[in-house]
């Protein structure tokens, strides 16, 4: 038999033994890697370009446009409203009625009452309008600020109230102090208590102080005696 020398052909370069040992260890550790690699996995697939709703997507409330109170329909207009939910889930929208008075038009000094919608399915329908203050009288009502108790559910109404001097084409209150004075509904504004004055909540030698025509918060009706 003849050696790996004699058998290499002419102008062939020799391996050293070196290189041989090299090229031995290296196939060597390429059979372990491949003995310990773990199996591959196919290629996730792409991620969509339109994300899947999530909870909070899929439970957005569908929003309602309308007019619970329209100019000419029980009033000249309204104005100065205030919105809030009761406990239970009532939706009560209060404003000032102005006013039965057609001469006055929509001054804010006339024979105005307070008047209430309430809705029961998150304002896509109204109740009738009714008036929770001013009824009875010719007196200038406003200033409507709904108070709900979140504790006990009842609703406390602020607002201011006073006379006018009767004349419906140049109505003003010069020398008619007003005053604030509240009301309370206990079973989510269905029905109303009698009206009550709140001395405290004016200080003396004031003309009025009206209440912000805003939902204010259960510490407010504390501290104007009203809780």
């Amino acid at each position: 038999m003849s050696s790996l020398t004699e058998r290499r052909p002419p102008g062939a370069r020799r391996f050293a033994p070196t290189a041989w040992m090299c090229a031995l260890s290296l196939a060597v550790l390429a059979a372990v890697a491949l003995a310990v690699a773990p199996p591959s996995h196919a290629a996730a697939p792409a991620a969509s370009a339109t994300p899947a709703p999530t909870a909070s997507t899929a439970a957005l409330t569908t929003q309602v446009l309308n007019t619970p109170f329209k100019a000419r329909e029980h009033y000249f207009c309204t104005r100065i409203p205030a919105l809030v939910t009761s406990t239970g889930g009532v939706l009560l929208a209060f404003a000032e009625g102005r006013t039965r008075l057609s001469t006055t038009g929509c001054h804010d000094v006339g024979d105005n009452d307070i008047v209430l919608r309430r809705s029961l399915d998150g304002g896509a329908h109204w109740e009738e309008p009714q008036v929770v203050v001013g009824a009875g009288d010719a007196l200038a009502h406003g200033n409507p600020a709904p108070v709900v108790d979140a504790a006990t559910g009842r609703i406390t109404l602020l607002y201011s109230s006073g006379d006018w001097n009767r004349d419906g084409a140049k109505p003003n209150r010069d020398g008619f102090p007003r005053t604030v004075r509240a009301v309370h509904s206990a079973d989510g504004g269905v029905t109303w208590s009698a009206s009550v004055e709140l001395p405290q909540a004016k200080a003396p030698g004031w003309a009025g102080c009206p209440p912000d025509p805003v939902t204010a918060s259960s510490s407010t009706a504390g501290r104007t005696g009203a809780g």
